[in-house]
């Protein structure tokens, strides 16, 4: 679920498409979402209802597409280097005519956070020198950026997973062995880390760098946050067994 600029609401369904009410809650319209697409990190809807999206679906040779109100391409830009694969790039916007972009999940050498123009251009970029981001040929035991999230103001809230020395020694020691699922998330939650990074767009100053167990970060942050609020929701189930959404505020503590 997404709200414009407008404060209409756009709910993405189970069918595919996406469906727009008013703030009266009236229904608007019904759109495809083929084109739209609608993950929650890799889709943001802007303040005029169209929608900005990087989950490689549509043009493969871009990172971006923009996609107006009705399901129409609009743009599409951010030249992917020739050869490479990509999965998606955790996209942020917190409104206006900006947005920024996290490295791609596969074959990032460097942690480096851009800001685009909705109109195609590259503003600017923010270089986050860190000793332990290195690609190693593969993305399960590689850092990435798994949510980004700008609030009003200028800061950008970046959550990462970060696997040890030791899932790394795990991983690579399995050679070709597949690992059914229960395995490896106990792996994963046992070798991969949590790090949550706040950073000062404005000046480019990192303000915080917390290191969090998988499962620590799980029960801290929220399943989504708001545009450009620290206010967000998750999925709980009560003593009774039913699930209901819990919201939920982050707050930045000086330490």
């Amino acid at each position: 679920m997404f709200i414009d600029g407008r404060d209409n609401l756009h709910v993405r369904d189970g069918a595919f498409a996406w469906s727009v009410f008013s703030p009266g809650h009236e229904f608007l319209r019904r759109v495809p979402a083929n084109v739209m697409g609608g993950l929650p990190g890799t889709t943001v809807i802007l303040d005029d209802g169209s929608a900005l999206a990087s989950d490689r679906r549509g043009d493969a040779g871009r990172f971006f597409r923009v996609v107006d109100s009705t399901g129409a391409l609009q743009r599409s830009f951010g030249q992917v280097e020739a050869g490479s694969f990509w999965l998606g790039r955790e996209i942020a916007h917190a409104g206006g005519e900006t947005f920024w972009a996290a490295p791609p999940e596969e074959g990032a050498e460097a942690y480096i956070l851009e800001e685009w123009g909705i109109d195609g251009e590259l503003r600017r970029t923010l270089r986050r020198e860190a000793s332990w981001w290195r690609w190693r040929g593969n993305a399960e035991i590689s850092p990435a950026v798994r949510q980004l999230h700008q609030v009003r103001g200028g800061l950008l809230y970046v959550m990462l997973r970060r696997p040890t020395d030791e899932y790394v020694k795990q991983f690579t020691s399995d050679g070709n062995r597949r690992l059914d699922q229960r395995e490896l998330r106990e792996r994963r939650n046992a070798g991969v880390e949590g790090v949550v990074e706040i950073i000062d767009t404005r000046s480019g100053e990192l303000l915080a760098s917390e290191v969090y167990s998988g499962a620590e970060l799980r029960e801290i942050l929220p399943r989504h946050l708001f545009r450009g609020s620290l206010r967000g929701y998750r999925y709980k189930v009560g003593d009774d067994g039913l699930p209901f959404v819990e919201i939920v505020e982050v707050q930045l503590v000086p330490g």
